[in-house]
């Protein structure tokens, strides 16, 4: 348990914990006073002697202050948990800040929502009620003792004899609470996760019809947490059963204890009174105290799995390195993994000149876009560096985040006006430069048919085409202007108009920065001033795109088989057009003579439409 740490966490509260202590206190003095006024006024009126305005002041007096103790000490509890929760969450979201983008590989963003949330609203039992419920605890029986002790020493021991037991039992009773608590947090963020991974994939799981599966693994799973929740609360219930039976037991061996010191002479009728009607006090403290104990493990244990992710290492904090003169951009031996035993990079060398537009380029899963996310600082090489021509000394996760703008294939969108939208990049930007970067991603006319910068995008932009949200999030992101951008596969999901749209923006933006474009189009690289193409990790070739292809190398291959691709149907078209009768049918002999990868593709998916295949 962190007990001792969340101590500590309340040094800044301890004058609302003392407060709220206090009031409990001055409500019990006020109690017994009331009692001793009632005790007396019944022993009076058995002697027939009866004043009924003191009893009545006194007893008025009394609920006004009792009641003005208990909004005090409301107040109280509410502001200390109040400023811890704030604190524990400040601590937990910039821990999960200090990671960068890529959090999600330090703390699960399911975690991070429920010991956020949930968890910490968790203390609000242990530091507004159960904190301050254990000092007053050993606080009122001292005082009830030491007001009861002046009627009959023997009945107030009786009473003071059973005060130990329930905190034995709450001792007793804490080593099975927080391995039973545990698991049940466990089981609790676990099935957040399962839940929120299931709900961003709802669309695939669909698509492949695996949904019903999904399903039922999750009832499984939500079973196996109520019964973990059962278990919690079989767990408190016995427990809370054996201090109501030592409460109550307590307090009725005391009553019959001062009933019989009354039949022996050895206690008035008042302080019988007193002893009864105070009984219940030596009690119900030490059994609140059992009551908050159980609802406070709760929070105790989310805020184990909380200090579990506030001791992970932080992100390493470093100044950054300026990049040689004339360049913009150095990547100076660098290796990645996103394991250690699996390299993904492999000893990369690259330097960018400013106002360059740089094409990345290379099969699936060479490593490109864990490039961009080493140059956006959402990783950190194993080994080698990387310099930058801007922010040198200064904090480099702060420089890069500020500096760098990067999109992919998938921008998110929020269900807000376009103005919002915008203003994410700057939030201080004017309507006309809005509607500049509007007019130059080919937007602004859509816009202004329907209701300008205030049209508001449905969720995931139902409202726009595929192109459309695109150069959206390429407005917003030029809005950011920063000194480099990353277009990370920015044109793969978008028609040729919009694919247009994007490359002469891009050419644009090198007058004022360096862009790197990460692309599948190897046609779009003819614009580039620097290719760069991988395999395998590595840098196998680099150079202008006129130079590689008369290299003949593995882009040029690449390049050809995807003009050949992108190309063949149209080839054929003309064909037919051209000698006016119907293309002879294809043979599997000529499907596998064919002189390249792109050329057999085509000839294979016409053997398919012919019904040979």
């Amino acid at each position: 348990m962190n007990t001792k740490r969340l101590i500590k966490a309340v040094a800044g509260t301890r004058r609302y914990i003392a407060l709220a202590v206090g009031m409990q206190v001055l409500a019990l003095l006020v109690n017994i006073g009331m009692i001793f006024v009632l005790a007396d006024f019944v022993q009076a009126l058995l002697a027939g002697r009866v004043r009924l305005g003191p009893v009545v002041l006194a007893v008025a007096g009394a609920f006004l202050v009792r009641a003005l103790s208990q909004y005090v000490q409301t107040w109280a509890s509410y502001r200390s948990s109040m400023a811890v929760k704030q604190r524990l969450r400040l601590a937990l979201f910039d821990k999960a800040y200090s990671y960068g983008v890529a959090y999600s590989g330090y703390i699960s963003p399911g975690e991070l929502v429920q010991i956020g949330v949930e968890g910490v609203e968790q203390l609000d039992n242990y530091y507004g009620r159960f904190l301050p419920q254990l000092i007053y605890s050993l606080l009122a029986p001292v005082i009830l003792f030491v007001a009861l002790v002046q009627l009959n020493v023997q009945v107030a021991l009786v009473f003071v004899a059973f005060i130990p037991i329930i905190p034995l039992a709450i001792f007793l009773v804490q080593k099975l609470a927080q391995r039973v608590m545990t698991n049940y947090w466990g089981s609790f963020i676990g099935l957040a996760d399962r839940f929120l991974d299931n709900v961003q994939g709802l669309v695939t799981l669909k698509l492949y019809g695996a949904d019903e599966a999904r399903n039922e693994a999750m009832n499984k799973e939500a079973e196996a947490f109520r019964l973990a929740t059962m278990r919690v609360l079989r767990m408190q219930l016995s427990n809370i059963g054996v201090m109501d039976l030592v409460a109550y037991g307590g307090a009725a061996l005391g009553t019959f204890m001062a009933i019989f010191a009354l039949s022996q002479g050895a206690l008035s009728a008042a302080g019988c009174l007193a002893f009864i009607l105070l009984g219940a006090d030596f009690f119900l403290p030490l059994r609140q105290l059992g009551a908050f104990f159980h609802v406070a493990m709760n929070g105790l244990a989310a805020v184990d799995r909380l200090f579990k992710v506030l001791d992970r290492p932080a992100a390493a904090e470093a100044a950054l390195e300026p990049a040689p003169a004339g360049l913009a951009l150095e990547v100076d031996g660098v290796d990645y993994g996103y394991t250690a035993d699996v390299p993904v990079l492999k000893d990369i060398h690259l330097k960018v000149r400013p106002h360059e537009l740089v094409a990345l380029v290379g099969p699936s899963g060479c490593g490109k876009s864990t490039l961009a996310g080493l140059l956006c600082g959402e990783y950190e090489p194993n080994r080698g560096i990387i310099r930058y021509g801007f922010g040198a000394g200064e904090n480099r996760a702060a420089v890069l985040a500020k500096r760098i703008g990067r999109i992919d294939a998938q921008p998110w969108l929020f269900n807000e006006s376009v103005r919002a939208n915008l203003q994410m990049a700057d939030p201080t930007v004017s309507e006309a430069k809005m509607w500049q970067v509007l007019e130059k991603v080919r937007l602004a006319d859509r816009l202004r048919a329907a209701e300008g910068l205030d049209t508001v995008i449905c969720e995931g932009g139902g409202n726009f085409s595929g192109g459309q949200r695109q150069r959206l999030a390429i407005a917003r992101l030029l809005l950011k202007e920063a000194d480099l951008y990353i277009f990370d596969e920015a044109t793969s999901n978008v028609d040729a108009a919009s694919e247009a749209v994007i490359m002469e923006v891009i050419k644009d933006l090198c007058r004022q920065a360096t862009v790197v474009m990460i692309t599948h189009r190897l046609q779009l690289t003819l614009e580039a001033d620097q290719v760069v193409f991988m395999t395998k990790g590595r840098i196998e070739e680099q150079g202008t795109a006129e130079a590689l292809l008369a290299q003949e190398g593995a882009f040029a291959k690449m390049y050809t088989e995807q003009r050949q691709l992108e190309t063949y149907g149209s080839g054929r078209a003309q064909t037919r057009e051209r000698v006016g009768a119907p293309i002879p049918p294809v043979t599997p002999q000529l499907a596998d003579a064919a002189d390249s990868p792109a050329e057999a593709w085509g000839y294979y998916g016409q053997l398919q439409r012919q019904g040979v295949m």
